[in-house]
């Protein structure tokens, strides 16, 4: 079953497990989508992230939980 990206607040780690990329290319990606960090923080909002689906795409893997 594929897993919703926005459902809930992830941080990176969770980001990079869900599209399968290392955390330096999810950073990248991010970057390049000129979605980066605006504010501190340890997770990524729904707000953000709906950002980062749309600019990178939805994500191919799925959920090994």
């Amino acid at each position: 079953m594929k897993e919703r990206v926005a459902a809930r607040p992830r941080t990176l780690k969770e980001l990079c497990a869900i599209y399968q990329v290392s955390a330096s290319v999810m950073r990248r990606q991010i970057a390049i989508a000129g979605l980066g960090r605006r504010g501190g923080g340890y997770y990524y909002t729904i707000r953000e992230l709906q950002a980062i689906v749309e600019a990178i795409g939805e994500p191919e893997g799925e959920d090994g939980a």
